[in-house]
Protein backbone atom coordinates (compact mmCIF):
# COMPACT_ATOMS: atom_id res chain seq x y z
CA UNK A 1 0.00 0.00 0.00
CA UNK A 2 1.35 3.39 -0.89
CA UNK A 3 1.76 5.95 1.87
CA UNK A 4 0.80 9.04 -0.08
CA UNK A 5 -0.80 10.01 -3.36
CA UNK A 6 -0.32 13.49 -4.75
CA UNK A 7 -1.72 15.06 -7.92
CA UNK A 8 -0.24 18.06 -9.66
CA UNK A 9 -1.99 19.75 -12.54
CA UNK A 10 0.57 20.68 -15.14
CA UNK A 11 -1.72 21.27 -18.10
CA UNK A 12 -2.07 25.03 -17.39
CA UNK A 13 1.69 25.47 -17.09
CA UNK A 14 2.27 23.44 -20.24
CA UNK A 15 -0.32 25.44 -22.18
CA UNK A 16 1.34 28.71 -21.15
CA UNK A 17 4.75 27.46 -22.24
CA UNK A 18 3.39 26.27 -25.58
CA UNK A 19 1.72 29.63 -26.21
CA UNK A 20 4.86 31.58 -25.34
CA UNK A 21 7.25 29.48 -27.38
CA UNK A 22 4.82 28.65 -30.18
CA UNK A 23 6.94 25.72 -31.27
CA UNK A 24 4.75 22.72 -30.51
CA UNK A 25 2.13 20.85 -32.49
CA UNK A 26 -1.53 20.77 -31.42
CA UNK A 27 -1.15 17.48 -29.55
CA UNK A 28 2.22 18.18 -27.90
CA UNK A 29 2.50 18.82 -24.16
CA UNK A 30 5.54 21.09 -23.81
CA UNK A 31 9.06 21.61 -25.10
CA UNK A 32 11.44 18.84 -24.07
CA UNK A 33 13.75 21.21 -22.19
CA UNK A 34 10.97 22.09 -19.72
CA UNK A 35 11.05 20.15 -16.43
CA UNK A 36 7.69 19.43 -14.79
CA UNK A 37 8.08 19.24 -11.02
CA UNK A 38 6.11 18.25 -7.96
CA UNK A 39 5.93 20.71 -5.07
CA UNK A 40 8.28 20.11 -2.17
CA UNK A 41 6.89 19.38 1.28
CA UNK A 42 3.84 17.33 0.23
CA UNK A 43 5.50 13.97 0.91
CA UNK A 44 8.93 12.49 1.30
CA UNK A 45 9.55 12.19 -2.46
CA UNK A 46 9.71 14.98 -5.00
CA UNK A 47 9.81 14.30 -8.74
CA UNK A 48 10.87 16.28 -11.79
CA UNK A 49 10.49 14.93 -15.32
CA UNK A 50 10.87 15.99 -18.92
CA UNK A 51 10.57 14.40 -22.31
CA UNK A 52 13.91 13.76 -24.00
CA UNK A 53 14.48 15.09 -27.49
CA UNK A 54 10.89 15.88 -28.42
CA UNK A 55 7.77 17.13 -26.63
CA UNK A 56 5.23 14.59 -25.41
CA UNK A 57 2.78 13.92 -28.20
CA UNK A 58 -0.23 11.71 -28.72
CA UNK A 59 0.57 8.19 -29.94
CA UNK A 60 4.33 8.81 -30.21
CA UNK A 61 6.82 6.92 -28.06
CA UNK A 62 8.99 9.17 -25.88
CA UNK A 63 11.68 8.67 -23.26
CA UNK A 64 11.50 10.67 -20.06
CA UNK A 65 14.33 11.94 -17.87
CA UNK A 66 13.22 11.73 -14.24
CA UNK A 67 14.93 13.17 -11.15
CA UNK A 68 13.75 11.95 -7.74
CA UNK A 69 14.63 13.30 -4.28
CA UNK A 70 13.83 11.58 -1.00
CA UNK A 71 13.79 13.95 1.98
CA UNK A 72 15.63 16.56 -0.11
CA UNK A 73 18.47 14.28 -1.26
CA UNK A 74 18.87 12.52 -4.64
CA UNK A 75 17.16 9.12 -4.34
CA UNK A 76 19.29 6.45 -5.99
CA UNK A 77 18.41 2.78 -6.15
CA UNK A 78 14.63 3.17 -6.00
CA UNK A 79 12.05 0.84 -7.42
CA UNK A 80 10.32 3.12 -9.94
CA UNK A 81 7.31 2.34 -12.11
CA UNK A 82 5.35 4.67 -14.36
CA UNK A 83 1.65 4.24 -15.09
CA UNK A 84 -0.67 6.29 -17.24
CA UNK A 85 -4.43 6.33 -16.69
CA UNK A 86 -7.23 8.02 -18.64
CA UNK A 87 -9.96 8.65 -16.04
CA UNK A 88 -12.47 9.81 -18.65
CA UNK A 89 -12.08 6.54 -20.58
CA UNK A 90 -11.41 4.11 -17.72
CA UNK A 91 -8.22 2.60 -19.13
CA UNK A 92 -4.46 2.89 -18.97
CA UNK A 93 -1.57 2.75 -21.40
CA UNK A 94 -1.25 -0.03 -23.96
CA UNK A 95 2.24 -0.89 -22.70
CA UNK A 96 4.25 -0.44 -19.51
CA UNK A 97 7.54 1.38 -20.15
CA UNK A 98 10.68 0.06 -18.48
CA UNK A 99 12.52 2.39 -16.08
CA UNK A 100 16.32 2.39 -15.92
CA UNK A 101 18.29 3.66 -12.90
CA UNK A 102 20.87 6.14 -14.19
CA UNK A 103 22.42 6.75 -10.74
CA UNK A 104 22.41 9.77 -8.43
CA UNK A 105 18.61 9.95 -8.27
CA UNK A 106 18.17 10.03 -12.06
CA UNK A 107 16.00 7.57 -13.96
CA UNK A 108 15.11 7.03 -17.63
CA UNK A 109 11.61 5.96 -18.63
CA UNK A 110 12.00 4.24 -21.99
CA UNK A 111 9.23 4.32 -24.56
CA UNK A 112 6.35 6.04 -22.75
CA UNK A 113 3.36 5.94 -25.10
CA UNK A 114 0.23 7.99 -24.41
CA UNK A 115 -1.81 6.64 -27.30
CA UNK A 116 -4.91 8.87 -27.14
CA UNK A 117 -5.78 12.56 -27.04
CA UNK A 118 -7.23 13.76 -23.74
CA UNK A 119 -6.47 13.80 -20.03
CA UNK A 120 -3.87 11.37 -18.69
CA UNK A 121 -2.96 10.87 -15.05
CA UNK A 122 0.75 10.07 -15.09
CA UNK A 123 1.71 8.18 -11.90
CA UNK A 124 5.27 7.68 -10.66
CA UNK A 125 5.25 4.80 -8.15
CA UNK A 126 8.34 5.11 -5.93
CA UNK A 127 9.66 2.71 -3.31
CA UNK A 128 12.78 2.86 -1.13
CA UNK A 129 12.64 0.02 1.40
CA UNK A 130 9.52 0.57 3.49
CA UNK A 131 8.92 4.11 2.15
CA UNK A 132 6.52 4.16 -0.81
CA UNK A 133 4.60 6.95 -2.48
CA UNK A 134 2.91 7.72 -5.74
CA UNK A 135 3.53 11.16 -7.22
CA UNK A 136 0.97 11.98 -9.91
CA UNK A 137 0.70 14.59 -12.63
CA UNK A 138 -2.19 15.49 -14.93
CA UNK A 139 -1.15 15.64 -18.58
CA UNK A 140 -3.51 16.95 -21.26
CA UNK A 141 -2.72 15.96 -24.83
Amino acid sequence: MLNSVRRWTVSGLAAAIVMVLGACADDALAPSEQWVTSAAGEGRFSVAWRSTGMPLARNESRDLDVAVDLDGEPAAGLDVAVRGWMPDHGHGMVRTPPVRDMGAGRYRVEGLLLHMRGRWDLHFDLRAGDVAETVSFVVDL
